[in-house]
C-alpha cells in the first residue's frame, strides 16, 4: 500500500469516528459561542493590501451568514475530502 493511499484510509476512518461524535465534543472551546464576532451583522474588509493574504483581500463590508458550526465543519470535510480526491487523480 502506498503512503498515500494509506493517507486517504486513514482520512476516511477519522472521519467516520468524527461523524459518530457528538456535537459538543467537536468544539474546540466552551466560549465560542459567546464571542463578538458571532453577534455582528458585518465585517470589515481588511483591505488590498500585498501584506494580506490573498484569500483575505477585500474593501468593503462583508455579511455575517451566520453558519452554523456544525454545518461548516461539513463543508470544510467536504472540501477536503474532494481535494483530496483531486490530488490523486491529478498528481503533479
Amino acid at each position: 500500500m502506498e503512503l498515500i493511499d494509506l493517507l486517504v484510509q486513514v482520512q476516511d476512518e477519522l472521519g467516520e469516528i468524527q461523524d459518530e461524535l457528538p456535537p459538543e465534543l467537536m468544539s474546540d472551546s466552551d466560549e465560542e459561542e459567546d464571542t463578538l464576532w458571532v453577534l455582528q451583522e458585518e465585517f470589515e474588509g481588511l483591505g488590498l493590501d500585498e501584506e494580506i493574504p490573498e484569500f483575505l483581500r477585500w474593501e468593503g463590508k462583508i455579511r455575517n451568514r451566520k453558519i452554523a458550526k456544525g454545518t461548516l465543519e461539513g463543508h470544510i470535510k467536504n472540501f477536503w475530502k474532494e481535494k483530496t480526491l483531486i490530488t490523486l487523480n491529478n498528481p503533479q
